[in-house]
This record gives C-alpha cells, sequence and structure tokens, in this order.
C-alpha cells in the first residue's frame, strides 16, 4: 500500500503567548517539540491556546514552504547564530538576557 504524506503544517497566523512571545521566540528558547516551554501560560492564554498547539516548532511536525516560517535550517550542522545587533523585546529585554 503506498505510503501517506508527511503532514504538513503552518504556525498560527498571528499566534503569541500571553508574555508577547511568538513562534519564532519558542524555536529560539527550546529544542524542537518544546518540551520546556511548549506548555508555558498554560493558565493565563486559554483563548489563543499554548505554543504547543499553534507553533509547528512545538507540534514537531514538517514546516510548509508554502508560508514564511522560522523553522531551523537542518542543510548544515555547523551554521552559526547570529544575534541581531540590538534587538530588544518589548519588555526591553535583549538576547543575552535569554541565555540561560
Amino acid at each position: 500500500s503506498p505510503s501517506s504524506a508527511p503532514s504538513m503544517c503552518t504556525d498560527t497566523e498571528g499566534w503569541y503567548d500571553y508574555a508577547g512571545n511568538d513562534c519564532g521566540s519558542y524555536e529560539v528558547l527550546d529544542v524542537p517539540g518544546c518540551p520546556e516551554y511548549g506548555d508555558l501560560f498554560k493558565e493565563k492564554n486559554p483563548a489563543k491556546g499554548l505554543a504547543n498547539d499553534n507553533c509547528c516548532f512545538c507540534k514537531n511536525a514538517i514546516v510548509s514552504t508554502l508560508l514564511p516560517t522560522y523553522a531551523p535550517s537542518t542543510s548544515s550542522a555547523s551554521a552559526a547564530c547570529i544575534d541581531t545587533p540590538g534587538w530588544k523585546d518589548k519588555d526591553d529585554r535583549g538576547c543575552d538576557d535569554y541565555y540561560k
């Protein structure tokens, strides 16, 4: 029998969590599947849902190429990540504030 095509996924357009983080933020803060932060703000964000329900990175699905996404590239394991100089979130925190 023919195998089924892999499921495609797109992030929920306009989604953000209680703290203002969008799906791209979870790709920086967590690992695929979002085991650490995917259920964050469960009690404070019932109407908009959780990252695990709205972000492909957290659902651990194949990301659709039909819409722009922030999915990390898997083409090169040696690709470096470079912070955007001067970037701040809505609470005036820079990249250094997110490092553990």
